[in-house]
């Protein structure tokens, strides 16, 4: 029988008073070592090559992890900060309706940042612009034709 299939002994009886485990039996029976050696040979081999495919992995998750997460800063240095589009849509409701250069000024730079706007930020200029349209109140014909091109806006 292979020594390695024995049940470890346990008591003092089975270990004849000496303590001894399993391995330090493959070491006393000569013929067992080479083959206990082999065996771990494998095994220390398969968790090498396993190890290595798990750092692999990670390696690949850990980039993939870095490149979102710069992107992630990117679109954050790009989106307006509440306060930044709070006094965008207040310089807006100024221009609107003036006759000056601010309707194209602030126009231009809501155009810009559309993308960065918050949808209810989006549509509430859009309503405003259609009603100051609707109403008259939207500035010179020029300064109207700005306002559309608000409106274009996705």
């Amino acid at each position: 029988m292979n020594p390695l299939d024995q049940p470890t002994p346990r008591t003092n009886a089975e270990i004849k008073s000496e303590p001894y485990t399993r391995f330090e039996q493959l070491f006393i029976d000569r013929s067992v070592p080479a083959q206990f050696a082999r065996t771990l040979e494998r095994e220390l081999a398969a968790a090498t090559a396993e190890c290595l495919e798990q750092a692999r992995l990670l390696g690949k998750s850990a980039e993939r992890e870095a490149d979102l997460l710069g992107k992630l800063e990117r679109l954050e240095r790009q989106a307006m900060k509440p306060t930044e589009e709070t006094i965008l849509v207040f310089a807006f409701r100024y221009a609107l309706g003036r006759t000056s250069t601010a309707p194209g000024i602030v126009a231009d730079h809501l155009i810009k940042q559309w993308a960065n706007l918050a949808p209810h930020s989006r549509a509430q200029v859009k309503e405003e612009i259609r009603t100051a349209i609707n109403r008259g109140d939207a500035g010179h014909p020029c300064d109207v034709e700005t306002w559309r091109e608000v409106l274009d806006q996705p």
